[in-house]
């Protein structure tokens, strides 16, 4: 599988690259699992906010009536609009595969069409558990201590 890497200098070029390049990538109807990784502060929600967007048609603020927010405590966010589900997840509180099963985790891959967006997925070997769902590894890194440039290596 080829690696393909972007530095993204702002939210706008982050934006572009998601409905220009990225959003293609997804299959139709929808069976999609992004793996966000990266560091705290680095752009994970911030991805998934401008993701949502573009898989909802939003293209402004007036027609935006779906707000994207971290669920980092909540765990689980659920996104709807038409026939599409975006479900998003926030591992980086849950200290075993087992908490997974607190909150329904594995029930939502039987959803026909979705799009499961997972941060911090790396805290736990999941990925063998979705044969049939096309799988998009992202790495979201700072450039360098100092830099806002972000580094985006996607797989």
């Amino acid at each position: 599988m080829s690696e393909d890497i972007k530095l993204i200098n702002s939210v706008k070029d982050l934006n572009f690259w998601i409905s220009k390049e990225f959003i293609n990538t997804l299959s139709n109807p929808k069976k999609d699992v992004i793996l966000l990784n990266g560091p705290l502060g680095v752009g994970k929600t911030q991805f998934t906010s401008l993701l949502v967007d573009q898989l909802f048609n939003v293209d402004n603020l007036k027609e935006k009536n779906i707000t994207t927010s971290s669920p980092t405590f909540s765990l689980h966010n659920i996104y709807k609009k038409n026939k599409l589900t975006v479900h998003h997840f926030d591992l980086y509180r849950l200290n075993s595969e087992k908490d997974l099963e607190s909150f329904n985790f594995w029930d939502v891959f039987k959803e026909d069409n979705a799009c499961i967006i997972i941060e911090w997925s790396k805290k736990f070997d999941i990925l063998n558990f979705f044969p049939e769902w096309r799988v998009h590894n992202i790495e979201m890194s700072f450039k360098d201590e100092t830099s806002i440039v972000r580094e985006i290596k996607y797989t």
